[in-house]
């Protein structure tokens, strides 16, 4: 593989799973990391010096009408409250004719349209994940050459189950305990479980698509 073939980051080992399944192009590195700030505060701590590029990829929730469950888009930087927005340094083939947009990050779940309406308003971002703002923080303090590739898990009116941004632990793998609670406390979650999977996997199959295009671009 070249030494320039970017690495690919994902959040969670379903996200990655999802990708590896979908990939059909040359071997591939793809890493998980675990969620939000810690996860990817960790992983950069063990990879400080990089000598090729790192893609973030993974779900994030739209904040606006125009994308839809399983959609991919490119997130060109990142912004929060009082601050510039800060721009990845890596970027798709125009080619691709992906829409750009911004994201912000949310320690908790963004769940309901008001709450995502508010965020677009204010920050103009199109998209909410749990990384990309450390992700920019960190790729731009440590020189990385870095960018940002997600696919749509929730539209603007979509909700996601209460308490699923716990079904995950610390290194981004199922925690059966919380998933377990979860079922108990609502058992159609099930099959909210199940619509949730093929989600992802068809979103991360359209997303490890995007990848290979660009990979294929000369000079990538």
């Amino acid at each position: 593989m070249p030494s320039a073939r970017p690495i690919i980051l994902c959040p969670l080992h379903v996200e990655r799973r999802a990708l590896l399944a979908g990939w059909t192009g040359d071997a591939i590195e793809v890493s998980c990391c675990g969620p939000g700030h810690e996860g990817i505060a960790r992983w950069a701590g063990a990879n400080r010096r990089l000598d090729r590029p790192v893609i973030l990829a993974g779900l994030a929730g739209s904040l606006v009408e125009d994308h839809r469950p399983g959609d991919v888009v490119e997130v060109t930087g990142a912004v929060r409250p009082g601050a510039p927005v800060k721009e990845t340094t890596w970027r798709l083939p125009g080619r691709l004719e992906l829409p750009r947009v911004l994201a912000t990050s949310s320690t908790r779940l963004v769940n309901s349209r008001p709450a995502k309406r508010a965020l677009h308003s204010t920050l103009g971002a199109g998209v909410v994940d749990m990384e990309s703002l450390t992700f920019v923080q960190k790729g731009l303090e440590l020189g990385w050459q870095f960018g940002i590739v997600r696919a749509i898990s929730d539209g603007l009116d979509d909700t996601l189950p209460p308490g699923c941004d716990r079904w995950v632990d610390h290194r981004g793998r199922v925690a059966p305990a919380a998933v377990l609670s979860s079922v108990l406390r609502s058992p159609s979650l099930v099959g909210r479980m199940r619509e949730m999977g093929r989600l992802t996997t068809s979103a991360m199959g359209r997303l490890a698509g995007v990848l290979q295009q660009a990979f294929a671009e000369p000079g990538r």
